[in-house]
C-alpha cells in the first residue's frame, strides 16, 4: 500500500498548482538566505522538502508531525517542541495553524526555537472548504499579517494564492475526496487494496481541477479581483536583536 501513497504523492506535487506555486514562493524566500537547520512543523508528507534541499542542498531538515507521518523523524506537539532555544534557522508551517485550536501557541514555540534573523515560512486557507482533520481556522491576508505581527515576527513577503478563479477550481477539487467514501482523509486514509483503489480513483476525479488551476491562476493574473483568493504564504523573520545569530548569506 505504501507504494501506492508514494505514487499518489508523486503525481500530487507535480499536477497540483498550489504546490507549484508554493514552490515558487519557497525558492524566492531562501534566494541569499542559507539555513543550516530547517523544521517542518505538521510536515505530513513534507512536499516542499526537495525545494528547500535544492535550494540549500547542505541544510540539515527536521520533520515532525502529529499524528505520526511517513519519514518524519520525530512525532511532537507543535505547541511544545522537544527542541533548544534557538536552535533552528528556518520554520515550516504548510497548511498547518488552521489544525490547531491554539495557533498562537505554535507561533510563540516557533519563534522560541528560531534564531535571531531566523525564519518562518506559514501557509494558509481563506476561501477553501473543511478539511478532515480537525478543522479550526481560516485567515485572510490582513487576518495573517496581524498574527504574526502578534506573535513577534516581523512580515517580508505576504502574497495571495490566485484569486476568484484558482479558489473555485480549488473548491472544486477540494468535494472530490468527500464523494469517495473512506477518502476524506487523503494519504492518511486505510492502508488496504481498497484505499489503494480509492486513491488511484481521487487522483483521476482530482486532476481536471487541478490542470485547470493552472488555468485559472493565468485568469487571475489578467482579471484580478479583490477580495477572493484560496489563501496565502507569508515569509516572516524573527527579529534580531543584535545578539549573534541567524545564517544569512
Amino acid at each position: 500500500m505504501n507504494r501506492w501513497i508514494a505514487a499518489y504523492r508523486r503525481i500530487v506535487r507535480a499536477a497540483a498548482p498550489d504546490l507549484w506555486w508554493n514552490r515558487r514562493f519557497v525558492r524566492r524566500a531562501l534566494t541569499g538566505f542559507r539555513p543550516r537547520v530547517c523544521l517542518d512543523l505538521g510536515a505530513g508528507s513534507a512536499p516542499l522538502e526537495a525545494t528547500v534541499r535544492q535550494c540549500v542542498p547542505a541544510v540539515r531538515y527536521w520533520k515532525t508531525d502529529l499524528p505520526p507521518a511517513f519519514e518524519q523523524d520525530w512525532a511532537a506537539d507543535a505547541a511544545r517542541l522537544p527542541l533548544r532555544r534557538e536552535s533552528v534557522d528556518l520554520a515550516l508551517m504548510m497548511e498547518l495553524l488552521a489544525h490547531l485550536p491554539e495557533p498562537d501557541q505554535a507561533l510563540a514555540e516557533a519563534r522560541r526555537v528560531l534564531t535571531p534573523g531566523g525564519r518562518l515560512l506559514v501557509s494558509y486557507r481563506f476561501l477553501h472548504g473543511e478539511c478532515a482533520l480537525h478543522d479550526y481556522h481560516r485567515w485572510t491576508h490582513e487576518g495573517m499579517t496581524a498574527r504574526l505581527a502578534r506573535a513577534g515576527f516581523r512580515i517580508l513577503d505576504h502574497r495571495r494564492q490566485g484569486g476568484l478563479f484558482f479558489a473555485l477550481t480549488q473548491g472544486l477539487a477540494g468535494v472530490v475526496p468527500s464523494l469517495i467514501p473512506g477518502m476524506r482523509g487523503g494519504w492518511r486514509s486505510r492502508r488496504d487494496g481498497w484505499g489503494a483503489l480509492r486513491l488511484a480513483t481521487l487522483v483521476l476525479l482530482q486532476l481536471p481541477f487541478q490542470l485547470l488551476g493552472f488555468v485559472a491562476l493565468a485568469l487571475d493574473r489578467l482579471l484580478p479581483l479583490k477580495g477572493f483568493y484560496s489563501g496565502g504564504m507569508v515569509l516572516a523573520e524573527k527579529p534580531d536583536d543584535g545578539a549573534a545569530g541567524g545564517n544569512h548569506g
